[in-house]
């Protein structure tokens, strides 16, 4: 599983431990960095599960696709979402995502292509990953990644953004 983010990684890493007491161990790959980089690697050390990330760093664009076109799926447990956009990146490569019900994933979340769980619950999260895995082969990525074309593409994006601006234009809404 991957996670790419600039925010907190506490609550993933509480997570992870949480999963491993259940399931064992799995490969994490955490991106992304900020000023508390070094406390997560140490808090991994603490919960005894620094085996299973793999710290990242800070990723450009191209390595951030490339994260999301080789892992098996996407994991942000966010506490505020306004979009989402990186879930959206991770469904265009047709990974399933698991997320937290922090604003914008639950307009993207669906059952057939991922998991929404309660924010700052480790519990649940570490529940959705051993969920994840259990169900893994009943994510179809080619679903997933018609799904993103269909309602987030530019093809799909751009004729409600259009329509959008002729009705403000036709109702008078802006007045130049």
């Amino acid at each position: 599983m991957v996670s790419v983010s600039r925010l907190s990684f506490n609550l993933l890493l509480h997570a992870i431990n949480k999963f491993r007491q259940r399931a064992g161990s799995v490969k994490f790959r955490i991106g992304g960095s900020g000023p508390h980089s070094k406390a997560y690697q140490q808090l991994a050390k603490t919960l005894d599960i620094a085996s299973d990330v793999e710290w990242l760093g800070e990723l450009t664009r191209e390595q951030a696709v490339k994260e999301f076109q080789h892992c098996q799926a996407f994991i942000l447990p966010s506490l505020y979402e306004s979009m989402g956009i990186v879930y959206i990146e991770a469904l265009a490569c047709g990974k399933p995502i698991i997320a937290t019900k922090c604003g914008g994933p639950e307009s993207i979340v669906t059952p057939f292509n991922g998991l929404l769980v309660e924010k700052n619950n480790p519990d649940a999260l570490a529940a959705a990953m051993l969920n994840m895995i259990k169900n893994y082969k009943s994510y179809d990525s080619n679903i997933i990644r018609q799904d993103f074309l269909n309602r987030f593409s530019s093809k799909a994006v751009l004729p409600q953004l259009l329509q959008c601006y002729q009705d403000v234009i036709e109702n008078h809404i802006y007045k130049p």
